[in-house]
């Protein structure tokens, strides 16, 4: 992937074309140029990272443990995907949701807009402290997830 991102940003810089062939504007070319030191960083890290494929399988939930801390892996219904799961982490209140929750910009509409609300509300039902999204800041309350739910809720009533 890291390949063919740096090959895009090499072309549009040598032709300073989009990819639609219109002139780049300078912000755009140097927006093109710090994103290239960014793909150097992700090649770097991709690098270094050991791939593990999964070894086993589960339907709603699985718990591990590490260093004296018990990680719980659920799936709260489908909302972005069909194959959502969160990260909670009950002794410390804090929930990592993938791409349930992003900010500012939610991902919808989803194919399972129909239960989103339902599954931000099962994500509220923890009571976290500290909530990580998928893209977006951190978070220490559940506005936003009201926020989604009330969105989610209006788009599907139509």
């Amino acid at each position: 992937m890291v390949a063919n991102i740096r090959r895009a940003f090499n072309a549009a810089l040598a032709e300073h074309h989009d990819m639609s062939g219109r002139d780049l504007i300078p912000a755009e070319q140097a927006w093109l140029e710090k994103g290239l030191t960014i793909t150097d960083q992700l090649d770097s890290e991709t690098q270094r990272t050991d791939y593990v494929f999964p070894n086993i399988t589960f339907a709603e939930h699985i718990t591990f443990f590490l260093g004296g801390k018990e990680i719980q892996v659920l799936h709260p219904g489908n909302a972005h995907t069909a194959g959502d799961l969160i990260l909670w982490l009950p002794q410390d209140h804090v929930v990592a949701t993938g791409d349930i929750v992003t900010a500012p910009v939610p991902l919808m509409p989803s194919p399972y807009t129909r239960d989103y609300a339902a599954v931000l509300g099962r994500i509220k039902a923890l009571e976290f402290a500290v909530l990580v999204p998928g893209h977006g800041p951190v978070m220490r309350d559940s506005r936003y997830l009201d926020l989604l739910a009330d969105t989610s809720t209006r788009s599907t009533h139509k």
